[in-house]
Order: C-alpha cells, then sequence, then structure tokens
C-alpha cells in the first residue's frame, strides 16, 4: 500500500517547480520573440535545463536513488486503451474544427520557423515526437513536477496544478502556428484535460508506462494532424 503524500512547505518541493516548470515557456517564447540564433540558442539552454535538473535535483539534493522498472502488462493494456481513446478524441475535434484553421498560413508559418520541410524529414520528426519526446515530457512532468506538486498541495490541486504547468508552453505553441484564436483555445484545452488524466494514472499507479504509452498513441494522431494540414488538401 503507497502512503498517502503529506502536505509541505518545504523548500525542496517548491524550489523546484519554480526551476523547472516556466524553462519550456521560456524556451518557446525566446523561439517566438526573438527568431535566429539567439532564440534558438535560449530555446536550447533552455530544454536541457528543463531535461537535466529533474535528475540532478533527485540524485543530489533529494538523495533518493533511481530505479528503472519496465512496463507492466497492466500498464501496456491501460496505456493502449487510453491512447486509442484520446487519439480518436484527438482527430474527432480536428475533424469539427479542422474549416477554422487556415492551410495557407500555417504552412507559412511552419515554413518561416523551420523551413522548407521535406517528407522523409517530417517523418523523421513524427518518429521523435511520438517515440521520445513523449518520453522526456512524462519524466519531467508527471514524474518529477507532479510528484513535486503532490507532495506540496496533493489530490486534486496537484493533478491540476501540474496540468496546468504542462499546458502553458503548449499555448505558446500553439499560437505560434494558428492565428485562430478558437484553435488555440480548443488546443490548450485538450492540452490541459490530456495532463490531468496522466497526472491521475501516475497518482494511481506510480508509473510512467502508463502516461508514455497513452501519451505516444495520442501524439501519433497530433503528428497525423500534422501530416493533414502541411502535405495533404484532402478531408479527413
Amino acid at each position: 500500500m503507497l502512503k498517502p503524500i503529506q502536505p509541505s512547505i518545504d523548500f525542496k518541493l517548491w524550489l523546484p517547480l519554480l526551476l523547472v516548470a516556466p524553462a519550456s515557456s521560456l524556451g518557446m517564447l525566446a523561439i517566438k520573440l526573438l527568431p535566429g540564433m539567439i532564440g534558438s540558442s535560449i530555446f536550447v539552454a533552455c530544454s536541457l535545463w528543463m531535461h537535466s535538473l529533474p535528475l540532478i535535483w533527485t540524485l543530489l539534493v533529494d538523495r533518493q536513488p533511481l530505479h528503472f522498472t519496465p512496463p507492466k502488462k497492466r500498464d501496456w493494456l491501460v496505456g493502449i486503451c487510453l491512447g486509442m481513446l484520446l487519439a480518436g478524441t484527438i482527430l474527432g475535434l480536428y475533424g469539427v474544427a479542422s474549416h477554422w484553421i487556415d492551410l495557407t498560413d500555417v504552412r507559412d508559418r511552419v515554413v518561416s520557423k523551420v523551413g522548407e520541410l521535406s517528407l522523409p524529414t517530417f517523418l523523421a520528426g513524427a518518429m521523435f515526437i511520438v517515440l521520445i519526446n513523449t518520453l522526456l515530457e512524462e519524466y519531467v512532468w508527471r514524474w518529477f513536477v507532479f510528484r513535486k506538486c503532490a507532495a506540496w498541495q496533493p489530490g486534486i490541486l496537484a493533478i491540476a496544478l501540474s496540468a496546468l504547468f504542462f499546458t502553458s508552453h503548449h499555448v505558446i505553441e500553439l499560437a505560434t502556428y494558428f492565428n485562430d484564436g478558437r484553435v488555440v483555445l480548443l488546443g490548450s484545452l485538450a492540452v490541459f484535460a490530456a495532463g490531468m488524466i496522466w497526472s491521475r494514472c501516475y497518482q494511481v499507479y506510480r508509473s510512467i508506462w502508463i502516461g508514455y504509452i497513452s501519451h505516444a498513441l495520442a501524439s501519433a494522431a497530433i503528428v497525423t494532424v500534422a501530416w493533414h494540414l502541411l502535405f495533404s488538401n484532402r478531408v479527413l
């Protein structure tokens, strides 16, 4: 039986939240407001900081050992079922909101940010997003940020707070590529809901694997939408 986490005002709980949670948003803002080498350098520095600090803090400040537990059959079952539900929801929302999106504007914004995309380059990026980036996000936002939130403010407040942190940089990212506020709002609400679901999964199962598996399937749906926006004129 897992012991309930008790609230605390210990700096070891709230200070890492202040150090980690804003990093991704700052990196996104740098890319948006400072295009070119300066913005890219700040983005890379923020990304390295965000992904390295949880590990360093856990080992050197919390002095907790690291354990690797492979996914269990339960993790695969729950993760796949949840991921399929989330992926279907994402594709359904896109079907409802696709007429709000100006394809030419989106493609121009992507080209201005990352350059002209070929299909092989897009597929390589999609594989990274689905397999690697989702794992990094679960490691940062659920394994580290949610645990700190849960130790500071247990229960639903921890779930909502960690989901809010998780959503913040996605809002900036959505606003970078879409000019319609309805798309940004709908996407942000969807990200917030997903963040709450994955935090709840971690709260119940104390494993990132369910979140990772379902997150990967949800990301696969997102890159499918991105492919349709960038490379196809057909309607799903």
